[in-house]
């Protein structure tokens, strides 16, 4: 997951790159591909004119073609950790690719990253809501287990992800801030077990909701 600050005027950009656990290698040629896929998605173009901006599609572009360097941090740490950084603060862009399901206090993370945007800044991510270990046979199976037995199977891995549904990011979001200008789904056309082996946490869930395997967001925050 990255977030962006950059100065209204386009020259000064500095990206913090946050993860728990150190996996990933960073240097210019990662942000510059982020970035072209930031402005490559039709979603964001879509929802540009949407709100007044300053100027982050003008500097992200920038960055894609080599014309600004980027000063690029790489954190691995808690998120309380994080957030005592005076770096880190009045944020315009916060974005990630299938990230946020495996933050386990997911309420906690997005109350912590949205008072760390900037009225005015966007967000974007994608948030894969498949079962990741047999996505391709029975993708809720996740859905299966009571809370207090997928707490007890997950605890003791890292990454392990949460539950959370779309319609939950979203109602959450939408409370807590964020306006959400552009929400799509990708969902499989049947439920792969019936509804009755769903725990009875997410069985009142409308079926929409429970075949959604990824949800892609375009976000600002609101004043």
């Amino acid at each position: 997951m990255w977030a962006l600050n950059h100065a209204r005027s386009g020259r000064a950009v500095t990206v913090i790159l946050w993860d728990a656990f150190p996996n990933m290698v960073v240097d210019a040629d990662v942000l510059r591909e982020a970035a072209r896929a930031l402005l490559d998605s039709a979603a964001f173009h879509d929802v540009l004119d949407a709100v007044p901006d300053d100027g982050i599609d003008q500097t992200l572009g920038m960055v894609t073609r080599g014309e600004l360097l980027p000063d690029i941090r790489y954190r691995v740490q808690a998120l309380p950790d994080l957030t005592a950084a005076d770096e880190v603060n009045d944020v315009a862009l916060v974005y990630s690719q299938a990230a946020i399901e495996h933050i386990w206090h997911v309420a906690d993370f997005w109350q912590t990253i949205i008072g760390l945007t900037r009225p005015g800044g966007w967000h974007s991510h994608r948030i894969d809501l498949a079962d990741h270990g047999r996505r391709d046979t029975n993708y809720i199976e996740m859905l299966e287990w009571s809370p207090i037995g997928y707490w007890l199977t997950m605890r003791f891995i890292p990454g392990a992800i949460n539950r959370w549904r779309a319609s939950t990011h979203m109602v959450f979001l939408a409370e807590a801030g964020l306006k959400i200008l552009s929400a799509s789904r990708e969902t499989r056309e049947v439920l792969p077990i019936t509804r009755s082996r769903v725990n009875r946490a997410f069985r009142s869930l409308d079926e929409l909701d429970l075949r959604t395997t990824a949800l892609d967001l375009v976000c600002v925050k609101t004043a």
